[in-house]
């Protein structure tokens, strides 16, 4: 037998010439929702964050931010010849006190050696406008709206609406921190960005062709015993058909750089006809 071992994570960080520069496999969002491209979305990896290969720099200039990236994909691991080489821009600087706005550029381009699905030597592109802050203390939003044009095609959008609601903070209430997120997102047909951050609650697939609302409510009893409930309800766009998806689960510290993690998630399409259900335990270290 053949054995192997693989690094979700294996970076370099250095500092050069005023700018931080990382080299390796690693995370990385593109914006503070990354409709165009965040690392480990269900359109690749089946929700894990596995990393990706490539160079990320980052730095400013006054009040304007800077980062870029430089990734390499792998369409298929049984052809390593067809490769997906994907180029990232993102400019951000204050808005008003409080408030970022960020745009954001994307570029996929497929080398000469792809095979079918794939066509060889096509660029898709896109870009996107973010803004996040603070609405009132303890209630905070991020937003983004982006256009994708995929080599020879049609443009089509996607946006996000993100709202975090700290009850604790506008309540008084000292016991528990209940924390309310809330979202509202719109995949048009055609949204495939490679590593699209657009998603369904959990990743089982609706990252295109979808829209849907989405609340979580999380408490904090102790540290051993953070639960959260998460419920969505969303729509295939081009069909009508409807489904519903439900998260209940608790995160756990078991010991320093030791978390816990158990939920149960369940999906119907439409609601009343079970799609799915799965139990997940994860344990993560740190050291």
């Amino acid at each position: 037998p053949i054995v192997g071992v693989t690094f979700d994570r294996a970076y370099v960080d250095v500092a050069v010439f005023g700018f931080n520069w990382r080299l390796g496999k690693q995370t990385y969002t593109l914006g503070p929702i990354g409709l165009l491209f965040r690392e480990g979305s269900v359109a690749v990896y089946g929700g894990d964050s596995v990393g990706i290969d490539g160079l990320r720099v980052s730095g400013g200039f006054g009040p304007i931010s800077l980062e870029a990236g430089a990734f390499s994909y792998v369409y298929n691991a049984a052809n390593l010849g067809t490769i997906q080489t994907i180029y990232v821009v993102r400019a951000a600087t204050g808005l008003l006190p409080g408030w970022t706005i960020g745009v954001n550029y994307l570029s996929e381009r497929t080398n000469g050696f792809a095979t079918a699905p794939l066509t060889p030597n096509t660029t898709n592109s896109g870009w996107s406008v973010d803004v996040n802050g603070a609405i009132i203390p303890g209630v905070t939003l991020a937003a983004e709206y982006g256009s994708f044009t995929p080599s020879g095609g049609a443009a089509v959008s996607a946006y996000q609406v993100n709202a975090t609601v700290n009850l604790g903070q506008l309540t008084g209430m000292t016991s528990f921190s209940p924390s309310l997120r809330l979202q509202y997102k719109n995949y048009a047909t055609g949204w495939a960005p490679i590593y699209r951050g657009g998603n369904d609650m959990f990743g089982l697939g609706s990252t295109t062709d979808y829209n849907a609302w989405n609340a979580q409510l999380s408490l904090t009893i102790s540290p051993l015993f953070r639960p959260y409930v998460n419920f969505e309800s969303g729509r295939i766009i081009s069909s009508g058909v409807t489904q519903t998806e439900m998260e209940v689960g608790f995160f756990s510290q078991i010991t320093s750089g030791v978390t816990g993690r158990f939920r149960y998630q369940r999906r119907e399409t439409p609601p009343g006809t079970l799609a799915t259900h799965r139990y997940r335990l994860e344990l993560t270290t740190s050291w």
